[in-house]
């Protein structure tokens, strides 16, 4: 009985295929594959939020034209600017 299990210890376990590869090379992969997934998924995703403009009956940059800046802050307060093209103090 005791020579098997000297036997058993002196042989070589046999390694896995993954245990073959070099460390530093699964970790290159592993982020090199996270870098393709991020880049790909960032290319996907609008960079900038679509604006919808409301038009004028008079079309675009006509004269008397008043244009707006909208925007809400954190507590919930709107502040609206109407920018007039004539006015004056």
């Amino acid at each position: 009985m005791r020579r098997v299990i000297v036997a058993a210890v002196v042989e070589p376990a046999a390694q896995p295929v993954a245990a073959s590869w070099p460390r530093p090379f699964v970790m290159a992969a592993a982020v090199a594959a996270c870098l393709a997934v991020g880049v790909s998924v960032g290319l996907r995703l609008n960079p900038e939020p679509q604006t919808q403009r409301a038009k004028s009956s008079a079309g675009a940059g006509a004269q008397g034209e008043r244009r707006q800046l909208q925007f809400v802050t954190t507590g919930g307060t709107r502040i609206i600017w109407t920018f007039h093209e004539h006015f004056e103090l």
